[in-house]
């Protein structure tokens, strides 16, 4: 198959196969997310109409449509209608195996490892021979046991594309009980990749396959190559099992290319192209998770020595020490130049995106836009950026377009769990967030610019100032903010309204408190801007209440916990404070709480479980290293800091921990190009008293 594809988005990719198809009895199913809600769909060109029910059970025509641009596309078919899904190894021809097998090796993948186009592949860190298998996907249509072969076709629904991902240490058990089982090896949610399009009426005794890694072609080959023919494969698993509508057999991968290798790491994508059924691309990603990582090879010993199992983690009575990484980010291309970086987030394969403002870059410093041109220098970058871990662009959006209202003044950025990325803004009619694909498609928008209603307003927001999405319950909690004075949660799918409240969990109300006064007591109310809002993987709700000097602590209902005050003698009215953000180190306690502060100008350390200060780092300047209103800051798995600057700064930077972190946090990624001299120690002081 000539690959001619590969170059373009994957709505193009559809609508251009869609388009190739005709009018020749083939019909393309998808299923997407659109406006909150999911949906079935018929794919015509650039069109998806509308069905009422699957396409397996049958389904009706709605009536309505929506452009396929707009959408996110699913996985073809719903998981939870998903009752079985079935895999078969070592099933395409090549030289030295030209014949069927007669007992084909069939193996199970779960429902739970089903993900659609552009989802993430987790990589767990014990696994070490992860391998794709792009191939042809089978979705029955008709329940059976016993199929004869000859009646076999009858009960295919339609064909699909599929990527088996597979660790193939662990599907042999070679090493016993000194690795994970052979279930994992194959069952380990999102190794199952499905998708674009679920396609009946198409001839799938030949089409062309090709599997690339990163733009490569790694694989290719066609599907009359599978020794075992779909009709078999069907035939052989119902003499064993029923069959059920919407039940998946995955046929067989293709084998590598000579020189080429079909292990994946975190940050690889991969691309399974099927000739008339489009592109399946997913990316690799670290496993994100609270759990340790079990232990492999061989079996670790009853109970480690007890001075052991302290050095596991971090030091709770001492902050690690950090210092500035001033190779990081990699020069910006296109002759780029950042506005104030008002929100920075890292994502599960620690990726770092940052959000900035354009429109605060003044003439000299964007005088390469100005009518006439000032300068050869520079040009405003797209407001949403995202860096890969040795700080270089990897790829740029954002901006006004249809369907959603870009912020007037951008705030703050979140990337869920999912891989979406949440935006929000402070401009005086930003009463919203918006939610977005990585690739910068429009998926959500809650609440309506200009119309807010107020601290108790369930539909709108008050100039909102930090996001977070808690993958535990898929809910979005927003610090709202500038104008209102809550935290409001939403459902982050829907944007369905749940629950709001103020300070110490009141009903938060719309009465200015007055200026901070360290020697009053405290405020019934939060101050503006509520800044930031965080919730731990124990499921606690950190909140940023920055003029106030203080960090509040909730339970997701609402219900308070506790409050620290933190540099309680700072003042500086709306735009000062001391609590500007707030990070979690990466360790699966969370031993630390991360505090920006740009009115002191510099990142406090907190040990989370008292909110005591052990330590500092940073102050004002101008240096690598030093801030000028240090506004977010972000942490990767690996401990990394990456803080964000506003006011007349303007800037990313990355700090790496160089003692006080275990090993067992990972060991900092370090950018300097070879023979650079290291980087200077960031200022350090005392406590605060």
């Amino acid at each position: 198959m000539k690959c001619v594809l590969r170059a373009l988005p994957l709505v193009l990719v559809l609508a251009t196969a869609t388009a190739a198809g005709g009018q020749d009895g083939v019909t393309r199913y998808v299923r997407y997310a659109h406006g909150g809600r999911t949906a079935y769909g018929i794919l015509e060109g650039e069109t998806i109409r509308e069905l009422r029910g699957d396409p397996v059970s049958g389904a009706r025509p709605t009536g309505r449509a929506v452009r396929l641009v707009d959408v996110r596309l699913l996985a073809p078919l719903d998981p939870v209608r998903v009752s079985k899904v079935v895999g078969v190894a070592i099933n395409t021809r090549r030289p030295g195996r030209e014949q069927p097998v007669a007992h084909p090796r069939f193996f199970a993948k779960m429902p739970t490892s089903l993900v659609g186009p552009e989802d993430e592949v987790e990589h767990p860190p014990e696994a070490s021979n992860l391998d794709w298998e792009g191939e042809l996907v089978l979705v029955i249509g008709r329940k059976g046991r016993h199929i004869p072969v000859e009646d076999a076709p009858r009960h295919i629904f339609g064909v699909t594309a599929g990527n088996d991902f597979s660790e193939n240490t662990w599907y042999a058990e070679r090493q016993g009980t000194g690795e994970p089982t052979r279930l994992f090896a194959k069952a380990t949610d999102t190794w199952a990749p499905l998708g674009p399009v679920l396609v009946t009426g198409l001839d799938y005794g030949d089409l062309g396959v090709e599997i690339r890694v990163n733009g490569e072609t790694v694989a290719s080959g066609r599907t009359s190559q599978l020794l075992n023919s779909p009709a078999q494969l069907v035939s052989y698993v119902s003499r064993y099992m029923t069959l059920l509508p919407g039940d998946l057999i995955y046929t067989g991968t293709y084998p590598t290319l000579p020189g080429k290798d079909n292990t994946v790491k975190p940050g690889d994508v991969v691309e399974v192209e099927i000739e008339r059924i489009g592109v399946l691309r997913n990316r690799v990603v670290a496993m994100r998770s609270p759990l340790l990582p079990p232990p492999v090879a061989v079996a670790a010993p009853a109970a480690a020595p007890a001075a052991e199992q302290r050095a596991a983690a971090p030091d709770p009575d001492r902050a690690p020490v950090y210092e500035v990484d001033p190779f990081w980010p990699r020069p910006l291309p296109n002759n780029w130049i950042l506005g104030q970086v008002a929100g920075i987030a890292v994502d599960a394969r620690d990726h770092v995106w940052i959000v900035h403002r354009p429109a605060s870059l003044t003439p000299r410093e964007a005088g390469a836009v100005q009518n006439p041109p000032l300068s050869e220098c520079c040009v405003p970058a797209p407001p949403v950026i995202e860096f890969d871990p040795e700080g270089n662009v990897v790829r740029a959006w954002g901006g006004s377009g249809p369907g959603y209202d870009w912020p007037g003044t951008e705030h703050t950025i979140f990337v869920d769990h999912w891989g979406n990325v949440w935006l929000g803004g402070m401009g005086r009619e930003d009463a919203h967030v918006l939610k977005f694909t990585a690739e910068g498609g429009f998926l959500l928008q809650i609440g309506k610019k200009g119309a807010t209603g107020g601290s108790n307003d369930t539909l709108n927001l008050g100039r909102p100032a930090g996001i977070h999405v808690d993958p535990a319950t898929n809910e979005v909690y927003i610090a709202d903010g500038y104008r209102n004075r809550r935290v409001i949660v939403f459902d982050a799918e829907t944007g369905a309204y749940r629950r709001h409240w103020g300070a110490y969990g009141r009903r938060p109300e719309d009465v200015d408190p007055g200026d901070y006064d360290p020697k009053a007591p405290p405020a019934p109310q939060f101050r503006n801007p509520v800044h930031a809002v965080r919730v731990s993987m124990d499921g606690l709700v950190y909140v940023a209440d920055r003029v106030s000097n203080r960090i509040q602590v909730f339970r997701p209902s609402g219900e308070f916990v506790r409050e620290a005050f933190l540099a309680r003698n700072t003042r500086g009215g709306t735009f000062g404070g001391s609590v500007w953000d707030l990070a979690f180190s990466p360790d699966p306690a969370q031993t630390y709480l991360f505090v920006p502060d740009g009115t002191n100008q510099k990142v406090w350390i907190l040990r989370r479980r008292d909110l005591a200060v052990l330590g500092s780092f940073g102050r004002g300047g101008r240096n690598a290293g030093y801030f000028g209103w240090v506004h977010n800051l972000a942490l990767d798995s690996k401990a990394n800091a990456y803080t964000a600057e506003v006011d007349s700064y303007k800037r990313v930077q990355r700090f790496r921990p160089v003692s006080g972190w275990p090993a067992a946090a990972g060991a900092p990624v370090d950018s300097r190009p070879p023979g650079a001299p290291p980087a200077s120690r960031a200022a350090w002081g005392p406590p605060d008293p």
